[in-house]
């Protein structure tokens, strides 16, 4: 049995295409049976379900659990259903009809892969059919390849994989996103599934190097295709919210999964020196909560909070600590500037 876990949270039309993709999907030698749990949705969609998907199983997480706590309840009424494979699929994806059973097929000849993730087109079959918005352009790729290195700051991201790579049968990569993320009920079992500690963002890449640390692989399946809408229960433009989650919990995944001792301590001085420079660039851009917000993200992170984020704003203590990094860093780069060069201020882009 093959567990597909769709998490939602007011996911309208999206969800139902979602779903769609899921039961057009072709055999894959494993019965799929379909669990949506739901944090707490306010339009309907789950209503929806409920119409044109009667065999979907529904859980009620009764509350907003994020992505990490939403999605456990999925996986381990699956598993005690007695799935095998879970696939854990975002509700604003689809899969092409063989995606499922390209996937299965590679993992069950490769018994090396824990975690497989399916190549992931930006859009939609109909707007990026083969993954290209014109018959001229290159694939638009939102993600084939994860890297990790946490001697820099923020370095979990997404990359290109060569050209060798992507005419494989499968290849390694650091991690698996969460957006199509296919592994087994026993490595969940084995490493807790998704840590709540995260609640959104991170937590991905951590059960993948839990998964990983069980000695299997993570791998990438090129002949497999989906697509993913990006960010559509979240803002397309980075938010208070986001860069509190991303700070925090870039600095709780090195801390759990830092190398060496040397690396967790070059670590800590690139993330303090970017978390000051990005909360001056927020500042001097006219983006005050931003900036005060990466900064409380990162008083959580030494203080160990983990979970969603306090609802409270930054206090009076973080504002003057954003207020004085401003000032310093203004004083360093009016030192630091050369007498005939013109003063440029930093944007105040997001941590990614």
């Amino acid at each position: 049995m093959l567990g597909v876990i769709v998490l939602n949270w007011n996911g309208g039309e999206d969800l139902v295409e979602c779903l769609r993709s899921v039961y057009a999907s072709e055999d894959c030698g494993a019965e799929i049976v379909v669990y949506v749990p739901d944090n707490a949705s306010t339009d309907g969609s789950i209503d929806a379900v409920g119409r044109e998907f009667p065999q979907a199983r529904v859980i009620q997480n009764g509350g907003n659990l994020g992505f990490s706590g939403g999605n456990n309840p999925g996986w381990r009424q699956a598993a005690a259903d007695g799935a095998e494979w879970v696939f854990f699929l975002n509700n604003d994806a689809v899969v092409a009809p063989d995606c499922l059973r390209r996937m299965l097929e590679v993992c069950r000849a490769n018994p090396q892969i824990g975690a497989a993730c399916p190549t992931i087109y930006y859009g939609t079959p109909q707007t990026h059919p083969d993954g290209k918005s014109s018959p001229d352009s290159r694939p638009e790729i939102w993600f084939e390849k994860g890297i990790c290195d946490f001697e820099v700051f923020c370095g979990v991201n997404h990359t290109e994989a060569t050209p060798e790579e992507r005419s494989s049968t499968w290849y390694e990569t650091a991690w698996c996103t969460g957006c199509c993320f296919l592994t087994t009920a026993k490595l969940l079992e084995a490493t807790g599934g998704f840590d709540e500690g995260f609640f959104a963002y991170c937590e991905d890449t951590d059960l993948s190097l839990k998964i990983r640390a069980e000695g299997r692989v993570c791998a990438m399946i090129p002949s497999a295709i989906s697509w993913h809408k990006v960010g559509q229960s979240t803002s397309k433009e980075p938010t208070p919210g986001y860069v509190f989650y991303i700070g925090r919990n870039t600095y709780y995944l090195a801390q759990r999964h830092a190398p060496r001792p040397d690396v967790w301590a070059k670590f800590q001085r690139v993330y303090r020196r970017q978390i000051m420079t990005l909360t001056f660039g927020f500042l001097n851009s006219g983006k005050r909560l931003m900036g005060e917000t990466i900064l409380q993200g990162y008083h959580y992170a030494i203080r160990g909070h983990k979970g969603i984020r306090p609802a409270r704003r930054p206090g009076l203590a973080l504002k003057g600590a954003a207020r004085l990094i401003q000032g310093v860093y203004k004083v360093r780069n009016q030192l630091r500037r050369k007498p005939d060069e013109p003063a440029v201020a930093l944007a105040g882009q997001g941590p990614v």
